[in-house]
């Protein structure tokens, strides 16, 4: 496979590499970190004797790169309600109880966005929540 990676902010071309990849059902990473390692737009261009892909088009914002892959936690989900862990669907006899509720839900990645679906027989609500980073902690 044939990679080239291009700056697009500074309109420099970074390194066009060649990288063997054995023959899978399945995706195999490719490291870029060793040349994309700052705040920029890129390009990344992917192609080999039989195609050329698409060009991936993305921006770093941050000098901040996670090194390793993170650890996935289980996630812990609690009700005010309850005095034990719970775990989805979480049901309430009454409109009262169901509005009066609390769920926290512990273990989420700083800033993760979790959608939530609500309902009852007659109709059903989404909503999106996000995370709040000054709670999280390792």
């Amino acid at each position: 496979m044939n990679i080239s990676i291009e700056n697009v902010t500074c309109q420099q071309a970074i390194i066009t590499i060649t990288k063997k990849i054995a023959p899978s059902s399945s995706w195999q990473e490719i490291s870029l970190k060793e040349w994309i390692n700052q705040p920029a737009k890129y390009e990344v261009r992917c192609w080999n004797q039989i195609n050329r892909y698409p060009p991936y088009k993305f921006e770093v914002q941050s000098d901040y790169q996670i090194i390793d892959k993170p650890e996935i936690n289980k996630l812990i989900i609690t009700c005010r309600s309850q005095s034990k862990e719970e775990g989805f669907p979480i049901f309430h006899d009454s409109l009262d109880k169901f509005w009066s509720e609390e769920i926290t839900i512990e273990g989420l990645f700083p800033l993760e966005v979790i959608s939530l679906s609500f309902r009852d027989e007659q109709e059903t609500t989404h909503s999106q929540y996000q995370a709040d980073v000054s709670d999280f902690s390792r």
